[in-house]
């Protein structure tokens, strides 16, 4: 098997960022994937709470398909967006 491309989506469900290598572990999530998410003013997000919640909290490409085309990229060594 050849893995010709892979992205990583750094914000839920907002654009994809192409990746040029990564490094995997068995058991483990991508790294940069998916570490943040955008509350929407109805949401039940408490930042002062963090907890799981249920993606209806969120906002999303399901709901707003034009979410799909927003650049998003991660810095690993830095943390920043």
């Amino acid at each position: 098997m050849r893995l010709e491309r892979i992205y990583r989506h750094p914000v839920k469900s907002v654009g994809a960022e192409a990746l040029d290598r990564v490094t995997l572990a068995a058991g483990r999530p991508m790294p940069g994937d998916r570490i943040a998410a955008i509350a929407h003013a109805r949401g039940e997000w408490d930042p002062a709470a963090p907890a799981w919640m249920r993606c209806r909290n969120f906002l999303r490409i399901a709901n707003i398909p034009p979410l799909a085309a927003v650049d998003v990229a991660y810095d690993d060594a830095t943390g920043d967006f």
